[in-house]
């Protein structure tokens, strides 16, 4: 947490540099073709596009990656495989329903991206880029997602839905230093893209 809150204000303290630095320099060399960031142009880029700015595949990421992962680690499946906990009939009962569900959809994987002419490789064949691509880190969350929730069904560490809706719900909570972090992080780097528009 310290660290993403160093991260978090680095970022708010480069952003302020760039704001500053961006109008000195528009002012004094505008030759140079710097967009000002104080400017009439500049102000209206930076509020109305700060929301678009965010809205990227790498925040849906984030949040998919929180959900699914804190299912699969809450379900208590990993200290099986560490011995941790002592395994029973129900936790090899889990084990066993898991790499079954892991097993369909590493199939499903296969059959739709990974085979000759699949449906998720791109018009030329491709893997990356491609729709599996795309879509590769949606997969790897449901996957955790899934295999997480079929153990500790079976396993009685979740008695139902709503004990995995509340570990959805907590791995959002868990992941959300780090989309607070990432905000300040995007608004820099597209800032600084902003000002330097006209350059590159």
């Amino acid at each position: 947490m310290r660290f993403l809150t160093r991260i978090s204000l680095a970022f708010i303290i480069l952003n302020v540099l760039v704001i500053l630095t961006s109008w000195m320099i528009s002012a004094v060399m505008p030759a140079l073709g710097i967009n000002s960031l104080l400017s009439y142009a500049g102000i209206r880029w930076f509020f109305g596009c700060f929301s678009d700015n965010l809205s990227s595949e790498i925040l849906v990421w984030l949040l998919l990656l929180g959900i699914g992962g804190q299912v699969f680690i809450s379900s208590n499946i990993i200290n099986v495989f560490k011995g941790i906990n002592p395994v029973g009939y129900k936790q090899r009962l889990a084990i066993s329903a898991s790499l079954v569900v892991c097993g369909i959809i590493l199939l499903s994987v296969f059959l739709l991206a990974l085979k000759p002419h699949a449906m998720l490789l791109s018009v030329t064949g491709a893997l990356f880029p491609s729709p599996f691509s795309y879509a590769l880190i949606p997969i790897v969350s449901f996957s955790l997602l899934s295999i997480g929730a079929t153990y500790g069904l079976i396993a009685e560490v979740y008695t139902g839905f709503h004990d995995i809706f509340k570990s959805m719900v907590r791995g959002v909570n868990h992941i959300a230093p780090v989309i607070v972090a990432y905000i300040f992080t995007a608004q820099f780097y597209y800032s600084v893209k902003y000002v330097l528009s006209n350059i590159l």
